[in-house]
């Protein structure tokens, strides 16, 4: 009886995983419309690269992801001269402990362009675990070390997750 119900309880687990993965990759492929959360932005960020829309979505229980949609005409050469710095802003009330004395938690990367049925994304793990961000900001700077910001910051405000 017991082997049955373990069984039963690794089926529900599988398929809740799959099922949520399929949904994900589902928001991706209609360009983040059928995702309730999806925060529109509609922000330059250099001529050729605007930020349209963004969204935190998890792809498994276990695993949440920060999905930027640029505008459709950007192009891998373009997003590959540059890295992409992300600043979340918290409420340090709440959030103190993981601010560490700092006024934000910065998340450089070396961004990918994903070209998913016709939409432009950069896709990143999100691995900071809160409700709410005060504020996020996004700019461009060089591929290979931080020198000097190369682009617009875009400011996004008041995001839960």
């Amino acid at each position: 009886m017991m082997n049955k119900f373990l069984v039963f309880l690794t089926l529900i687990v599988f398929v809740s995983c799959n099922t949520r993965e399929r949904n994900y990759e589902k928001h991706l492929e209609k360009g983040l419309k059928t995702f309730p959360y999806t925060r529109n932005v509609n922000q330059n960020l250099i001529t050729g690269v605007s930020i349209r829309s963004l969204a935190f979505i998890k792809k498994s229980d276990d695993q949440r992801m920060l999905v930027i949609k640029l505008n459709d005409e950007v192009t891998p050469e373009t997003i590959n001269k540059f890295s992409l710095a992300i600043h979340t802003y918290l409420n340090k009330d709440k959030y103190g402990d993981l601010l560490k004395d700092k006024d934000y938690i910065s998340t450089p990367l070396k961004p990918v362009l994903k070209d998913i049925k016709g939409h432009k994304y950069i896709i990143t793990e999100y691995d900071i675990d809160v409700e709410r961000i005060k504020e996020l900001q996004f700019f461009l700077f060089d591929r290979d070390k931080f020198r000097k910001v190369l682009s617009k910051r875009v400011i996004v405000r008041n995001i839960g997750i």
